[in-house]
């Protein structure tokens, strides 16, 4: 991403996932993860305990992190969170796809519960409003 935001919980989960799914491991590295949120590896090492110790992550030391079932629901939440908001993008302002999920990246951990819902409601309409295939 060309702009920086402060970098969150789910960056983390989200990159573990990526890591272990890109190379098919059960754990990913601390330095890969470190690499993808653009962080020290101390820095990640840090934040890898405090998610392991709220139950996000299973840490092991010197192997890795992959995610718990409540670190995969958090990671979902998230992704939604930024579907909903590239697809508002996309249908209000007609933003090229990739241009819409990077602003989404940027505005969802801003974005409040209310206006994801609202977004919710906005595009589902949207969906409903359009002319449905005869095939």
């Amino acid at each position: 991403m060309s702009q920086m935001r402060r970098t969150r919980i789910t960056d983390y989960l989200d990159a573990i996932d990526r890591v272990c799914h890109r190379r098919d491991l059960h754990r990913a590295p601390t330095g890969e993860i470190a690499a993808m949120v653009g962080v020290s590896k101390g820095t990640a090492s840090s934040m890898l305990k405090a998610l392991s110790e709220s139950g996000f992550v299973d840490l092991a030391p010197y192997e890795g992190a992959h995610l718990t079932k409540t670190g995969i629901e958090q990671l979902q939440v998230m992704r939604r969170r930024n579907i909903l908001i590239a697809a508002f993008l996309g249908q209000t302002l007609q933003l090229a796809p990739e241009v819409a999920a990077e602003e989404a990246w940027r505005l969802e951990p801003a974005a409040s519960d209310r206006l994801i819902t609202a977004i919710a409601a906005y595009t589902a309409a949207c969906d409903d409003d359009r002319p449905k295939s005869t095939d």
